[in-house]
Order: structure tokens, then C-alpha cells, then sequence
């Protein structure tokens, strides 16, 4: 059974792959757009799994988990409505909410407990992040201040997102591969949430092993512009289409959405430590913050292992 593997012990096993600087010789010997597919979380739209694993990692087609729900306006709930194909409407108005699978199986290996409900349920566009040099986290306002003082504000969404507005999302990833080992990665969005930050993350076979880690190295986030636009580039050692020398494979690259413009370093999309959370009431309690509470995987880029799983 292929395990994942979060160290960092083995993140240095991939990094064949590391970003590099420099100019490429015209030898091109492979190229390839890939593009960017839909998801509500881990290999999942609106509960149904859109991609195969090969047959070698069979066990991981049962990691397909949702990171968004649908907002219930019942001020007893706790927790969202799960995406299925009943809700799976554009005026579904998206909320924050874990997938009971992915924390049995972070529980599994990690000892991650989850999420306090007070942190489920909450609209996307409204997201506790770090408020103090302590790092307690907080609630801080949308709206633009009026004064010119330097008071932090959210410049993102600051209306219900919906999953009709979350669905617009494009993107296609240009890959270019060297004769001399070197790689150009261009990856180019549009319709993603504006002003906003997102992660790119890319998930390895490595010997037997997956792997997750940040594509081409930190930093692996971009910012989007006032219409949603983006560009990321990474100049590679290897090629992202082809095997390394280790034997190391792409199998897929995600891209994550921070409504909460935090992210945890080469860890890149978890930790297990608890945060205090002020809530907007002033009281405070200790959570932690799993995949669906502060990030939303958005897209993913399937390599040429992974297959469509047909509607």
C-alpha cells in the first residue's frame, strides 16, 4: 500500500525538481499543456471523484474528500451541507467544512483532531487569520477604511461566494523540458477569486511513496490580480513530464485557495498545532485548522497516470 509522507527527510528525495535559474539551450525535447480541471476539494467535484489512480495506487482512489459545503443558514448548525448532486447548483452559497474521511485519515498518521465546529459553516469570503505577534487568530473586517491609516483589511471577496462564481475558474500549465535537464513550467488562470492568494502544491510518486510538496520550491503562492488573473512560473531541474533520475513521478498539481492570506511554509497546506481563535463575540477557544477550514483546493492538474473517471 502506497503511504503519504509529509517529511521533510523525503521532500529531499524530489529535489531533482528544485527551481533553478538561468537561460535554456533551443533543444526542446518535450512539451506539453495540461489543463486545469474543477474540484471542491482532493480529487473530488461535488462529491464524485473525477480521476483513476493507477492501479499501483489503488488505495489512494479512496482519497477523494470535499473542502467546500453549502452554507446552512440554520444558526444551530454545525457544519455545512455536503456537496452532492441534489446542491451542486450555481447558486449554492459555499461555506467552510471538513470531510469526515480526510480526518479519520489525518487522524490516522498525524494525531490531527478536527476542527472546533465554531470553524465550520463560516462563508468562504470570512475567514479567521493571524491578528497579533503571538499569532492568535482573529477576524478582520472587509470593508475598505475610509481613513488612511494603515489598518489591515481583506482586499478579496467580500460578498457570499457561490458555486457557480467558485466553478468559473480556468487554467492551463505549459510544460517545456531541455536536452540539458532544465525545465520552463508556465501556468496561466483567470476567473479565480481577485485580489487573493493561492498555493500551487505538487503530489509525487517517489519510490513507492507520495509525496507532497510545494512545485518548484517556496515561494509557491501568487496572488491574483483585480480580475481574477494570475501567472506562475517555475524554471526546473528535470522534466515534470518524465520520470527523474530517482524515480520520482508527477502524478498531479494542485492549486489552493487562502481566503485567510496565510500559509505554513514548506508544510504548505497543514499543520497540526492548535491556533487560538478570537471570535468575532470576543471569547477564544483552541482549534486546529484542516484542509476545508482555511484552504479550498480549487483545481488540479492531472498528469498522464491519472484517469478520467467519465460522468
Amino acid at each position: 500500500m502506497k503511504k503519504l509522507t509529509l517529511c521533510s527527510a523525503i521532500f529531499a528525495a524530489v529535489t531533482g525538481f528544485a527551481a533553478s535559474a538561468g537561460t535554456y539551450p533551443a533543444n526542446v525535447i518535450e512539451s506539453k499543456v495540461i489543463k486545469g480541471h474543477i474540484t471542491t476539494g482532493v480529487n473530488n467535484y461535488c462529491g464524485r471523484k473525477l480521476f483513476k489512480f493507477p492501479d499501483a495506487y489503488e488505495s489512494l482512489n479512496d482519497l477523494s474528500f470535499q473542502f467546500v459545503g453549502q452554507y446552512d443558514p440554520d444558526p444551530n448548525a454545525r457544519d455545512a451541507i455536503r456537496l452532492s448532486e441534489e446542491n451542486c447548483q450555481d447558486d449554492t452559497i459555499l461555506a467552510s467544512t471538513t470531510d469526515p474521511g480526510n480526518v479519520a485519515w489525518l487522524q490516522s498518521f498525524l494525531d490531527m483532531p478536527d476542527a472546533d465546529p465554531r470553524l465550520k459553516n463560516i462563508k468562504l469570503m470570512d475567514k479567521p487569520t493571524y491578528v497579533d505577534l503571538v499569532g492568535n487568530h482573529g477576524y478582520i473586517d472587509r470593508t475598505r477604511p475610509e481613513h488612511s491609516n494603515p489598518v489591515p483589511y481583506f482586499d478579496g471577496p467580500s460578498e457570499d461566494i457561490t458555486l457557480g462564481e467558485w466553478s468559473q475558474a480556468r487554467g492551463k500549465y505549459a510544460f517545456t523540458c531541455y536536452d540539458d535537464g532544465s525545465a520552463k513550467t508556465v501556468a496561466r488562470f483567470r476567473k479565480l477569486f481577485p485580489n487573493t492568494m493561492y498555493s500551487m502544491l505538487g503530489v509525487w510518486d517517489n519510490a513507492g511513496q507520495v509525496v507532497v510538496q510545494p512545485f518548484g520550491g517556496l515561494p509557491n503562492v501568487f496572488i491574483t490580480d483585480k480580475k481574477g488573473r494570475a501567472r506562475y512560473e517555475k524554471h526546473v531541474n528535470g522534466c515534470p513530464l518524465r520520470p527523474s533520475d530517482d524515480g520520482s513521478e508527477l502524478l498531479y498539481l494542485i492549486i489552493s485557495w487562502h481566503p485567510n492570506a496565510s500559509i505554513t511554509g514548506a508544510s504548505s497546506f497543514i499543520t497540526t498545532a492548535k491556533a487560538t481563535v478570537i471570535d468575532k463575540d470576543g471569547s477564544t477557544y483552541e482549534s486546529t485548522q484542516p484542509p476545508g477550514i482555511v484552504i479550498h483546493d480549487q483545481l488540479m492538474f492531472p498528469f498522464s497516470k491519472l484517469v478520467k473517471i467519465e460522468d
